[in-house]
């Protein structure tokens, strides 16, 4: 278990997280997919995040869910 968290740690720092997560999303329990969920969250709420970033993350959910 702490070596896979590592490892995603480790992803995010090389900015492949993104490709880790979607090849090994199933190793993660779901309180570990909660964590990165949230902690995802928070930094895209901080003031700091820049707003284009975030619409995109929505407009890609809404396709990805083909939501209109």
């Amino acid at each position: 278990m702490e070596e896979r968290r590592r490892e995603f740690v480790n992803a995010l720092s090389n900015n492949t997280a993104y490709g880790y997560m979607a090849d090994r999303y199933y190793e993660f329990t779901k309180e570990e997919l909660k964590d990165i969920v949230l902690e995802c969250l928070y930094a895209m709420s901080r003031q700091d995040y820049p707003i284009p970033q975030m619409i995109g993350v929505k407009f890609e959910l809404m396709e990805r869910w083909e939501l209109d």
